[in-house]
């Protein structure tokens, strides 16, 4: 619904230049250290709860479904680093302002349109950490929306190549 405001806008005055960037799953921490992934309260995103059992903060980690239709049979999602992430925001605002497209309204996927699989992120993790990430198999998570979650879901990155 957002981004149809945006694009009405954008159509109504050729003024207006506007952009909805969409992304899924932001992870890790900037260079300087100053901002990390250490959220505020229960996180219910993998790689915080990840990070949390390599702490000793939690005991184990949830992985939610064990029977999706993939490699390894956990769900396959999108990464992207946080400082990608940012730089896709500062050349969105660069390009925005620079495009002389008719079009005020552009919509970009921010992402690497690769997915890793929950098991591959918790083996990843552990090799990195060289600390045992203890796991145990719950059922799917239901989705927010819609009828159920999908096993795999990226993101298509064609207008950022």
């Amino acid at each position: 619904m957002s981004e149809a405001i945006l694009s009405d806008l954008a159509a109504s005055d050729p003024d207006w230049k506007t952009c909805a960037l969409r992304y899924f799953n932001s992870v890790g921490c900037d260079a300087s250290g100053m901002l990390g992934e250490d959220p505020r309260g229960s996180p219910n995103n993998l790689m915080p709860l990840v990070i949390r059992v390599t702490e000793g903060k939690m005991r184990e980690l949830s992985v939610f479904g064990s029977d999706w239709d993939t490699e390894d049979g956990t769900a396959i999602r999108d990464f992207i680093h946080i400082s990608n992430l940012t730089r896709g925001h500062v050349a969105a605002i660069v390009t925005g302002l620079d495009t002389k497209s008719a079009c005020g309204f552009h919509s970009i996927n921010l992402g690497t349109g690769n997915g890793s699989s929950a098991r591959e992120v918790v083996d990843t993790m552990q090799a990195v950490s060289a600390k045992e990430i203890k796991t145990k198999s719950s059922g799917r998570r239901r989705a927010m929306w819609g009828p159920g979650m999908s096993p795999r879901i990226t993101i298509a990155v064609a207008k950022i190549e």
